[in-house]
């Protein structure tokens, strides 16, 4: 009796101990998004972006944007042309460093780079409609994860990105381009 009253006791006292855990949500290590105000525009843009260590992230972006512009007659010649057609293609790769050591969480500091190609019958005055450039930028953003398990995710940010043109002819096509993002996505 004496025993079984010692094993109650055990058990009721074990109990409390049990429910006081801490529930930790599961690491997640990668993140993918889109921009949907963005899309609103008909520019199209989503990244990708795993951890590497508590404070450092890389990852990849592509961006596609292109306006058809009109068909216009030249009174002239007779001949059918589009104005105002333009095309914006990118690919990036992407550093991202957290200095609060949580990693796809809080504020970030970051560097891109990659191609980009435009065309478009308005980016160079002497003829050429498109050319190629290496893009190298930086950001600043700020990104929150969500949800009982830290699944959603939803960042906001801005930066910069300087376009050098080494192939086709760049005319008059801004080379320095500001940047602008408000990403949802999830993580895994």
């Amino acid at each position: 009796m004496r025993a079984f009253a010692l094993l109650a006791a055990a058990l009721l006292c074990a109990a409390p101990l049990q429910a006081q855990q801490v529930y930790d949500p599961p690491v997640r290590v990668n993140m993918v998004s889109i921009l949907p105000l963005h899309f609103l525009g008909g520019f199209y843009a989503g990244d990708y972006e795993r951890a590497l260590s508590r404070s450092v992230s890389v990852g990849a972006g592509a961006s596609y944007f292109k306006r058809s512009g009109t068909v216009e007659t030249d009174p002239f010649t007779s001949e059918q042309f589009h104005s105002d057609r333009f095309t914006y293609r990118t690919v990036e790769g992407k550093v991202r460093f957290y200095p609060s050591g949580d990693v796809l969480n809080g504020l970030s500091f970051g560097v891109t780079a990659g191609p980009t190609f435009v065309s478009g019958n308005d980016v160079s005055p002497t003829g050429g409609d498109s050319f190629t450039a290496m893009g190298v930028g930086f950001e600043l953003a700020r990104s929150h994860t969500m949800g009982e398990d830290s699944r959603f995710y939803y960042g906001i940010g801005g930066g910069g990105k300087r376009l050098f043109p080494v192939g086709g002819e760049s005319g008059n096509a801004v080379l320095v381009l500001p940047t602008l993002r408000l990403s949802v996505g999830l993580l895994f």
